[in-house]
């Protein structure tokens, strides 16, 4: 892919998805390949992560060793924020899976904040 090439949105989906379903080892070389120096991952990203979130497709199936891996989402979340170039991450700490439903106020005001931040910078 050359540079400033945009990935494909397949690619995200599926690297998004291993962020989501990988045990948290698996998820920095991941982070890497798509956004490290030169990686694929070319937009600003706003993470909006409930820290209470346990969900992981596959974790009541995982093996014992994997499922104790998963879901972990305020270690998640900042591993995450720390290797995409131009990410910021809001926690809302006392929210889960869906903080957009369980506090929308909330949830509403820091995406407004981070997409008004993007257009204004």
């Amino acid at each position: 892919m050359a540079n400033g090439a945009t990935l494909p949105i397949q690619a995200v989906g599926v690297a998004l998805g291993a962020l989501v379903n990988s045990p948290t080892h698996h998820v920095t070389s991941l982070l890497v390949s798509v956004t490290g120096d030169g990686g694929l991952l070319k937009v600003p990203v706003l993470l909006l992560i409930g820290d209470k979130d346990t969900t992981a497709i596959g974790k009541d199936v995982a093996p014992a060793e994997v499922r104790e891996k998963l879901g972990h989402y305020p270690e998640l979340g900042k591993t995450t924020a720390a290797a995409i170039k131009d990410a910021r991450l809001v926690e809302f700490p006392n929210l889960g899976h869906a903080p957009q439903i369980q506090d929308p106020d909330a949830f509403h005001k820091a995406l407004l904040e981070g997409i008004g931040r993007r257009g204004g910078e």
